[in-house]
């Protein structure tokens, strides 16, 4: 009997770190839930030697890209096309899966790939059956709107039924019902399934009895995830955390722009205790440290600042996806975190008021965190089966 175990994981970061984040995490419970699994996680993440790899699990770095000024993607390759990207990237995800040859591919959040570059590799594995095919969709990927007209462009409503076996939704549906909302579940009967929400470490502590926005004084954490878009946040926090009396930690984010901090540093002088890092091997610790958080609202940042039952001041990303102002949005009105406004004209007063209001959490549950330990399971599940059939075989052979 064949009794290997591999798995193949694709992460399309291009810009920020929460896709190769979250599949850390699921690789973490997949380890710990499987004996002698191999795994291979293909990303496009700039800095995948930031973070601590699971047992068993290696990665393959994919020639990056980022976001352009237009909305599109363009490489960060230098003298190389989009399209000589694309075209690289599809050659070395044949390549890693024609030698490592998994049982399982895991994709995540974009189905063919950000370029389109899994598509002929996902439809020749399809035609042969040569892996099992996962799809795992954050909770909140756009407005339903602005998400039907994406996937209608690019046929994915055909094409993803088409492609996957199952499709695994990191999200708790009572803060977004994104099968509902998104018409997924109608798309794929009995091949969707919600996991809760995929977090790290972080659990909750009681509020701290110290905190008093209006005496200013506590502990406040101010990070912006990856840090690739966060200095003005950052800027309109320390401009009113002037003369805070409790400490101040900045996280900047280890994709900051260091030319653009110098600014920081002189709003940083003006707290009495305010100290600046531009990276933390410990957020678990530095939100569990905390009696408020000042955050963007990120999956990863926003759903652990909310598991660590903290005061939050959510504030989203300015532009088209309206992925980041849909979570803040839903976590406010259940009364999780404060819900920032981010144009750039009216953030900062929406802030002051955000800080002035800042309370425990107050929602009627607690969110479902156990997304991680539910996606290992299921894909588990499918090694068990493979294993039972296998087996059946053998014995009738």
């Amino acid at each position: 009997m064949n009794s290997h175990r591999r798995v193949l994981i694709y992460s399309p970061d291009s810009y920020g770190l929460g896709h190769f984040r979250r599949c850390l995490t699921i690789g973490r419970e997949l380890a710990a839930r499987i004996q002698d699994l191999s795994m291979l996680c293909l990303t496009g993440s700039p800095r995948p030697d930031l973070f601590a790899l699971p047992r068993g699990l290696e990665t393959v770095k994919l020639p990056s890209i980022t976001k352009s000024a237009a909305g599109g993607y363009e490489s960060l390759v230098q003298n190389f096309e989009i399209a000589q990207i694309a075209q690289l990237r599809t050659s070395l995800f044949d390549a890693v899966v024609k030698e490592f040859r998994p049982d399982v591919i895991l994709v995540d959040h974009a189905p063919l790939g950000t370029l389109g570059e899994l598509l002929p590799v996902l439809e020749r594995i399809r035609e042969r059956r040569e892996a099992f095919l996962v799809l795992g969709l954050r909770d909140i990927i756009d407005s339903p709107e602005r998400m039907h007209a994406e996937w209608e462009e690019r046929g994915l409503f055909q094409r993803v039924p088409d492609l996957y076996d199952q499709v695994l939704v990191y999200g708790d549906p009572r803060i977004f019902d994104a099968l509902a909302e998104y018409r997924l579940a109608r798309l794929l009967p009995g091949r969707a399934h919600f996991t809760g929400l995929v977090c790290r470490c972080v659990t909750a502590l009681p509020p701290a009895p110290g905190f008093d926005a209006e005496q200013r004084r506590g502990r406040v954490l101010v990070t912006t995830g990856g840090g690739g878009d966060g200095m003005p946040m950052i800027e309109d926090a320390l401009e009113l955390l002037a003369g805070w009396r409790g400490p101040v930690r900045v996280v900047l984010g280890p994709l900051s722009d260091r030319a653009q901090t110098e600014r920081i540093h002189r709003l940083a002088a003006a707290i009495p205790d305010c100290t600046l890092i531009r990276a933390s091997r410990g957020m678990c610790r530095e939100l569990r440290d905390a009696d408020l958080v000042v955050c963007m609202a990120g999956y990863n940042t926003a759903y652990e600042s909310v598991r660590a039952a903290r005061r939050v001041a959510l504030v989203p990303r300015a532009g088209s996806r309206l992925e980041q102002r849909l979570r803040a949005a839903r976590l406010a009105a259940l009364g999780f975190a404060q819900a920032v406004d981010p144009e750039p004209a009216l953030r900062k007063a929406s802030l002051a008021r955000a800080l002035a209001a800042a309370t425990p959490p107050s929602a009627s549950f607690r969110p479902d965190f156990r997304g991680a330990r539910r996606a290992a399971a299921l894909l588990a599940a499918w090694f068990a089966d493979r294993d039972a059939v296998l087996a059946a075989k053998g014995a009738s052979a």
